[in-house]
């Protein structure tokens, strides 16, 4: 099957799934000329309530409040996340933000603030990794990218097709994302 965005090779995307992530990208782009991806996980700590549970409409509500509420925060402007289960059967999440590019230049302090809403969502039971780039891996989502350097957006999207993936997601595709505003037209326009 041809598949019109990047995506990684170790992986078999979900054709839905993969342009609806990417055409999000699309969205936020227009709107910033710069973005700031950052990746990272989510779950719950074993032995507390909610991993005992193993709640999908749990996972869900927690997803979706962690969202809000890092879409307060001054230069967050997007989000992307899917649930998935492990191999034993356990509910965790995996999620992009995107940081307005022209403002912020490094994602360490949002990562750190989006723990903390995690932990503060989920009454200290849940736990959060961040996804650090790893020597082998081609692309780093730690780069701010402009929506001219091709290279770049499609690094990007190949980072971010790993939500995507169909292994884990037991037949079911949930994911969240934030609307995009409408762009900013002030100032000259952008000639694409």
């Amino acid at each position: 099957m041809q598949r019109h965005y990047p995506y990684l090779k170790s992986i078999t995307p979900n054709d839905f799934l993969l342009n609806m992530i990417n055409h999000h990208l699309n969205t936020l782009f227009v709107r910033h000329s710069k973005l700031l991806g950052f990746r990272m996980d989510f779950s719950y700590l074993h032995e507390t309530s909610r991993f005992s549970r193993n709640s999908l409409g749990e996972i869900q509500a927690d997803m979706r409040s962690l969202a809000e509420q890092m879409m307060r925060v001054e230069h967050v402007c997007g989000y992307f996340w899917v649930i998935e289960w492990t191999s034993s059967g356990r509910l965790h999440s995996h999620a992009v933000f995107y940081l307005n590019g022209q403002k912020v230049k490094k994602s360490f302090p949002f990562i750190q603030h989006a723990g903390k809403v995690w932990s503060d969502v989920t009454n200290l039971e849940g736990k959060y990794e961040w996804c650090k780039p790893q020597d082998y891996h081609r692309d780093n989502i730690h780069t701010v990218v402009d929506h001219r350097n091709v290279d770049d957006v499609h690094s990007l999207r190949r980072i971010i097709s790993y939500l995507t993936k169909e292994e884990q997601k037991n037949g079911m595709i949930i994911w969240g994302c934030n609307e995009a505003c409408e762009p900013n037209r002030a100032g000259r326009p952008r000639s694409i």
